[in-house]
């Protein structure tokens, strides 16, 4: 997980400058470190926003929901919701400075991304970087490669939404 966030990281500040500085955390549900352990550190730092982005693409909704609603718990009963011109603003909480207190920290813009595989961003990048490794093989044999798409199939992965997501990228990208 470190090295792709660092690679996300370092992508993002590369790309969109004026929108960073980027930096990446790391929570999962069964690793370290841990969700409740990642919330924590995002509260010492402080950001002013953070784009909530499963590092999966996509296929595996089973655990990208399972993951949100973990982090949904932490942080409802490590935040407030913020007011805005007398709403109840959810996107925007600001964190518990300790469990103790009613002191809390200035406002945090949370924004998520459950699915981007439908981001022309990603079947362009996978596309490049085929068509780097195809460049590679000498040109009297670029042309009869095979390509083969993997994508993990368990029980919970079966259902027909996750089969044609998986064909809808992989039509995108080739």
């Amino acid at each position: 997980m470190e090295v792709r966030g660092a690679l996300l990281q370092k992508t993002l500040n590369a790309l969109i400058p004026e929108f960073g500085p980027f930096g990446c955390y790391h929570g999962s549900l069964f690793d370290s470190p841990n969700i409740e352990a990642t919330v924590e550190q995002i509260h010492r730092d402080a950001p002013e926003q953070l784009i909530v982005l499963p590092e999966w693409a996509h296929y595996n909704c089973y655990s990208t929901g399972s993951a949100l609603n973990k982090l949904t718990s932490v942080l409802q009963s490590r935040s407030q919701a913020n007011i805005r011109s007398g709403e109840v603003d959810e996107s925007c909480r600001s964190l518990f400075v300790n469990s103790d207190a009613f002191e809390l920290t200035p406002p945090v813009r949370w924004t998520l991304v459950d699915r981007w595989a439908s981001h022309p961003v990603l079947s362009d990048s996978w596309s490049k970087l085929i068509e780097q490794h195809v460049a590679s093989f000498p040109e009297d044999v670029q042309e009869s490669i095979g390509i083969v798409f993997c994508a993990p199939f368990k029980r919970f992965y079966g259902s027909i939404d996750y089969k044609h997501e998986i064909s809808a990228s992989c039509v995108r990208t080739i």
